[in-house]
C-alpha cells in the first residue's frame, strides 16, 4: 500500500507553523517526502487570514494586547482565530482528485466526518454557497460544509481552504472545540452595529464540541478520533497512515520561510 506519513503534534507560534506547512508541500512537490498528514495547535493563540486579505479590516493593536498572534496563510479562505480548536493539513498528491477545488473539499472531507463520528459527534455535509465574502470564516457559506444538525438546522463545526503546487494540493483545516467567534470579531475593524449582527449570525450557524458533548476533550482524544477516521478513509483509496517526522530538509526549508516570510511584516501586511 501507498504511505502517508503521519507527523506528531506540533505546538509553536502561528508563523512557524504556517513555515512548516509550506516546507512540507514544497518537499512533497520535489519528491523529497511523501503525502503527509499533520494535527497541530498554535501557541500562543493566533489569528490566521486568507492569503487575498486585507490587513487594514484587522485591529493589530487590540490582537497584540490580547496576547495573539496574526499570520497570513497562503491558502484562501478568510480569518480563523486559532484558540480551542484542533488544527490539520495535509499534503497530497493532485493526480487522481476532482479538477474542482470543491469537489476536493468534498472527497476529502469524509476523512473528518468519519474522525468526528469516532468522538461521538454526527457531523454531515451540507452544499450551501453564499456570494456574500465577511472576513470571519465560519460565518460564510461554502459548498460541502461540514455541519451537526440542531433540530433541522445545520450549524458548520469545520471550516478548511486549500492552495495548489506543483501536483501536489495542501489543504488547511480546523476543528472548533470552544467557540470565540465573539473574541475574532473583537479584533475586526467593525462598527459596533456590524458586529452586534455578525456575532447573532455565528450564534446561528457555527457550533462546537463543546456545545454537542457537553464537555471539552483532551486533546488526545480528539487527535486518536480524527486520526482513526482518518485512517479508515485513506485505506479505502490504498494508502496507510504511518508514523514519521520531519526531515532535515524540510526543518532547514521551514526555518528560512519562517524568517524569511512568514515572520515579516512585509508577507502579513502583503494585501
Amino acid at each position: 500500500m501507498k504511505k502517508i506519513r503521519l507527523i506528531k503534534p506540533i505546538y509553536t507560534n502561528g508563523a512557524k507553523q504556517m513555515a512548516l506547512d509550506e516546507a512540507i508541500l514544497i518537499s512533497c512537490s520535489k519528491g523529497k517526502s511523501p503525502p503527509t498528514l499533520r494535527f497541530y495547535q498554535f501557541d500562543p493563540p493566533a489569528i490566521t487570514i486568507g492569503f487575498h486579505q486585507n490587513i487594514k479590516n484587522f485591529n493589530l493593536e487590540k490582537i497584540q494586547k490580547k496576547g495573539f498572534d496574526i499570520v497570513r496563510r497562503m491558502t484562501g479562505g478568510t480569518a480563523v482565530l486559532h484558540k480551542d480548536d484542533f488544527v490539520y493539513s495535509l499534503v497530497f498528491p493532485e493526480k487522481g482528485l476532482p479538477k474542482k477545488i470543491v469537489d476536493v473539499y468534498n472527497y476529502l472531507s469524509d476523512g473528518l466526518i468519519q474522525g468526528l463520528s469516532h468522538l461521538g459527534v454526527s457531523a454531515t455535509k451540507k452544499d450551501i454557497f453564499s456570494n456574500k465574502r465577511e472576513d470571519t470564516c465560519y460565518i460564510n457559506s461554502n459548498p460541502y460544509d461540514i455541519v451537526f444538525d440542531f433540530k433541522g438546522e445545520s450549524k458548520k463545526i469545520s471550516g478548511n481552504a486549500l492552495t495548489r503546487s506543483d501536483g501536489y494540493i495542501m489543504e488547511q483545516g480546523t476543528i472548533i472545540i470552544k467557540n470565540n467567534i465573539e473574541e475574532l470579531l473583537d479584533c475586526q475593524n467593525l462598527s459596533d452595529k456590524n458586529r452586534i449582527k455578525l456575532y447573532k449570525m455565528a450564534i446561528k450557524k457555527v457550533t462546537c464540541i463543546e456545545s454537542i458533548l457537553g464537555r471539552i476533550p483532551p486533546f488526545s482524544e480528539i487527535e486518536n478520533s480524527i486520526k482513526k477516521g482518518f485512517t479508515d478513509f485513506f485505506s479505502k483509496e490504498g494508502y496507510i497512515l504511518e508514523e514519521g517526522e520531519l526531515t532535515n530538509y524540510e526543518k532547514t526549508l521551514a526555518e528560512k520561510l519562517y524568517n524569511e516570510k512568514y515572520f515579516t511584516h512585509q508577507w502579513r501586511d502583503s494585501k
